[in-house]
């Protein structure tokens, strides 16, 4: 067994809060804080492959 921790630190894309500020935002301000679900997929996938790490950050600052 294992559990690992994923602390997201911006919205991601295709989600409903990017979704919703769509409409109230230009598309380069919304770009500079929105993750993509590709990144956050494989961070989890290499916390669990490798179980080295019990948590991994992934946010727009980093």
């Amino acid at each position: 067994m294992y559990a690992g921790t994923l602390t997201v630190g911006g919205m991601i894309a295709g989600g409903d809060i990017a979704a919703a500020m769509a409409d109230s935002m230009p598309p380069a301000d919304l770009a500079a804080i929105t993750l993509r679900p590709d990144d956050l997929a494989e961070t989890v996938w290499r916390l669990v492959d490798e179980r080295s790490a019990p948590e991994a950050v992934i946010d727009v600052i980093s």
